[in-house]
């Protein structure tokens, strides 16, 4: 299994503050895992807004109409702006934007 680029203390952290205590180190590498494959799948569309567009910067409203397009809901406790500043880290692990 690969190694997530996604920090599984971040993970551990969350469900710290959740209260969830015994999370176990391989099911944090499965959500990190997960949560990274959701980022993906976010940008690539937001890219495709961004080409359709025919920019060459990533905007939020790339980020929200792909989020429209997924069929994601963004929940009052999560700005957009984080969405966006998460999914363009993302772009510079990848090395495609930084």
């Amino acid at each position: 299994m690969a190694s997530p680029l996604f920090p599984t203390d971040t993970i551990k952290d969350v469900a710290d503050s959740l209260g969830i205590q015994t999370l176990s180190a391989d099911a944090a590498k499965q959500l990190a895992m997960d949560i990274e494959y959701r980022i993906q799948e976010v940008v690539q569309e937001a890219l495709k807004f961004m080409r359709h567009s025919k920019r060459t910067v990533l905007t939020p409203a790339d980020i929200s109409n792909a989020l429209k397009t997924l069929n994601i809901e963004v929940h009052s406790c999560t700005s957009l702006s984080f969405v966006f500043r998460v999914s363009c880290l993302y772009l510079c692990w990848l090395g495609a934007v930084c």
